[in-house]
């Protein structure tokens, strides 16, 4: 009976140790350029050939991962049925991919995604509606969108011949880019957007608390409107239109040569040095 509940004992010692060991999971999927993760843990993305989707975690996360392809989309989620299990540091999940052409990247969860490399292309889809996070460098020869809608954070850094940036959400977008046409900013929530670099013409629209700081971004042709409490400060050496409606303040730095302002709120347009 002893010699039984040692084998027994055994036995759940060995399987407890294999479901804690870190194990690495190669699948095979169906080609994608669009990549959409529900779950938590670190994406680590890659553009080359051939492509790849391999992951690493204890073997029974992985037996409750799901990466499935469907119309070139690649969804990374946790299956419908199992235990419910939460990253940490001691817990993690992590994900290596390496796709030849990107299109999408989309984070709902609180999960975050790395880009590793530069990426090339034509237009991406950048969405973040979770608590995660997602760092890239992207050089397009046609736009991105950026589109936050929750907590998480957004760190892109690029060239692009037009750039579009919406923020509904608490979290913050930091932007280090070169546009060659037309930037837009709309801020709807509490985040915040933080630019540098240089672009032909901006439109910006606070009508939520967020911020835009944008002194670092240097731009020829600048209109922006407040109907929220959002700040907006800016840098513009061509033509200013600015106006707020709401309580809202408007800074601008730089010498532009023609100013158009309009406020009907509390708020205020002025120059700063």
């Amino acid at each position: 009976m002893k010699k039984i509940t040692h084998i027994i004992i055994w036995a759940l010692a060995f399987i407890s140790s294999a479901a804690l060991a870190q194990t690495k999971e190669v699948r095979n999927v169906d080609k994608f350029t669009k990549i959409t993760s529900t779950v938590s843990g670190n994406i680590y993305l890659k553009q080359g050939s051939p492509q790849k989707v391999e992951l690493e975690g204890k073997a029974d996360i992985l037996a409750d991962i799901e990466t499935e392809v469907s119309r070139g989309k690649l969804t990374i989620r946790k299956k419908g049925s199992g235990y419910s299990w939460g990253w940490h540091k001691e817990n993690p999940l992590n994900v290596y991919i390496t796709v030849e052409n990107i299109e999408a990247l989309n984070m709902s969860g609180s999960g975050n995604l790395v880009g590793q490399t530069k990426f090339t292309g034509n237009n991406v889809d950048l969405t973040v509606s979770g608590s995660g996070a997602l760092q890239a460098e992207m050089e397009l020869t046609g736009a991105v969108d950026v589109d936050l809608s929750g907590s998480g954070d957004i760190n892109l850094k690029g060239k692009f011949q037009n750039l579009k940036n919406e923020v509904s959400g608490s979290g913050d977008v930091v932007l280090s880019v070169i546009v060659a046409n037309q930037v837009d900013f709309d801020i709807s929530g509490s985040g915040k957007i933080k630019a540098s670099g240089t672009a032909q013409n901006v439109k910006a629209s606070i009508s939520g608390s967020g911020n835009l700081y944008a002194t670092n971004l240097v731009t020829d042709k600048y209109r922006v409107h407040i109907s929220g409490s959002g700040d907006a400060a800016i840098d513009v050496n061509g033509d200013l239109d600015a106006g707020t409606s709401g309580s809202g303040d408007v800074t601008y730095r730089g010498n532009p040569s023609h100013v158009i302002t309009h406020n009907s709120g509390s708020g205020s347009v002025r120059k700063i040095e």
